[in-house]
């Protein structure tokens, strides 16, 4: 306001009155400091009217630059507040957006997880039971098997056996019916002994 009023004064407004406070009358209505008339140079001489020249255009121009300057900044900066208040609130729904799929997600998983444990737990317990049909068969087989070496390893000796007790029931069947056949023994021995 006070450049405006000495480079442009009718454009200057003077501020309004104030109501003086005490001290400030009673500077005003009394001075302090005395001057003699006789001491007191005498004034110089005034040079001559102001005359108003174009340079003093720029100051104020350059000042209504700068208001304006900043009141486009102000502008600038409120857009700019405003677009990144939307890209936050979109930044926030989108992120909302993504915790509830993630949760979805999780939930599902989280299902899926007891669906196998539950299946993993079942199959446990089926292998076990499959595990100890298998560990029977075997020990069947093996006993089987046993039985079927010792049969194959006897086979001779028993097949010797039982034509033996075939003869010697055949023997005794004729022994029966009454054929002597001591004689024939003593004769064997003999023979052989010989």
């Amino acid at each position: 306001n006070r450049l405006t009023k000495f480079y442009n004064p009718e454009q200057y407004k003077a501020p309004p009155k104030r109501k003086l406070t005490e001290e400030e009358e009673i500077y005003e209505n009394y001075s302090f400091v005395q001057f003699h008339r006789s001491h007191a140079p005498e004034a110089p001489e005034a040079p001559g009217d102001y005359k108003k020249s174009s340079k003093s255009n720029g100051v104020v121009a350059m000042i209504d630059l700068l208001r304006e300057d900043l009141k486009k900044e102000m502008q600038k900066d409120a857009f700019e507040e405003k677009e990144a208040q939307k890209d936050y609130e979109k930044f926030m729904d989108d992120a909302a957006r993504k915790r509830a799929t993630d949760s979805k997600a999780i939930t599902q998983k989280q299902e899926v997880i007891a669906d196998v444990e539950t299946e993993l737990h079942e199959t446990k317990g089926e292998h076990k039971t499959e595990l100890k049909a298998l560990q029977d068969t075997k020990e069947y087989e093996h006993n089987l098997h046993m039985s079927c070496d010792w049969l194959s390893e006897n086979f001779e000796v028993r097949k010797q056996a039982r034509t033996e007790e075939i003869e010697s029931l055949k023997k005794a069947r004729d022994v029966i019916n009454g054929a002597d056949y001591s004689l024939v023994q003593a004769k064997a021995s003999q023979f052989m002994g010989k």
